[in-house]
């Protein structure tokens, strides 16, 4: 859910660090949304999907979801 519009970037990340998929680069106005994440091509392990969103007054919001995927 976004409460006010932002310019939103949500990526997945490997246990290592290493960026593996960038669901969503851009702006976001008010409202709720939902992106999909494909694994088909994934190991089974530990990954990391991270939203950041920053409004247009300089304000930052930043969460880290830990996700195990198993095969």
């Amino acid at each position: 859910q976004i409460v006010q519009t932002s310019f939103i970037t949500i990526e997945v990340f490997d246990i290592t660090g290493r960026g593996i998929a960038l669901l969503k680069n851009g702006t976001a106005t008010q409202g709720n949304y939902s992106v999909e994440f494909r694994a088909d091509n994934l190991p089974s392990g530990v990954y990391f999907l991270q939203l950041i969103a920053k409004t247009t007054d300089r304000k930052q919001f930043t969460a880290t979801k830990k996700m195990l995927l198993t095969k």
